[in-house]
């Protein structure tokens, strides 16, 4: 993935929390091989992700959305797997903070196997750290999967939790929610 141009550092991905995602091995998490921000942009000026290839695109890639997305299929694939890429992230402190379905894929071609990605805007908190909440200079996020705390720089597991059952709406009642 390649990022636009941050015009101001601050917003750039960051690099301790890619630095700890690129250590993170599960089958529900893309693996990161490699990143660039701050000195090591692309070009100067260009932050990237260098991460596995999705084969089966996002949970939007689909030829059917009804056809795929059947209760079954979202209680016996997309909540487990997503939910699992959720704590195994947590463990690690890792708050993702942009989860929507175009930063869920399918690694394989056959739209099996789901693993979260996108690393932008993921934060990171100090592993020894009990505090719960933390308050954030830098907001990003999409608005529709955005939890309302996080619009005011808070952030915990909890706001990753919340745009997961925006998602699992969205995959329920495709036609009540419109697309991001």
């Amino acid at each position: 993935k390649l990022y636009f141009e941050f015009r101001n550092s601050k917003e750039e991905p960051n690099f301790e929390t890619l630095k700890r995602i690129k250590d993170v091995n599960d089958p529900d998490i893309l693996k990161l091989y490699d990143f660039g921000v701050g000195a090591d942009k692309y070009q100067g000026k260009y932050c990237y992700e260098i991460s596995d290839f999705a084969e089966g695109g996002d949970l939007f890639a689909v030829a059917n959305f009804k056809a795929k997305y059947t209760k079954d299929f979202i209680e016996k694939s997309v909540v487990p797997e997503i939910l699992n890429g959720i704590k195994k992230l947590h463990e690690f402190k890792i708050y993702h903070c942009d989860l929507k379905p175009s930063n869920i894929f399918y690694k394989d071609f056959n739209q099996t196997d789901l693993l979260i990605g996108d690393y932008g805007s993921a934060k990171a908190y100090d592993l020894e750290t009990e505090k719960e909440i933390r308050k954030s200079s830098t907001v990003k996020g999409t608005d529709a999967y955005l939890p309302p705390e996080q619009a005011r720089g808070i952030i915990s597991e909890k706001n990753d939790y919340y745009s997961f059952g925006v998602i699992l709406l969205h995959l329920l009642y495709p036609e009540q929610l419109s697309s991001e």
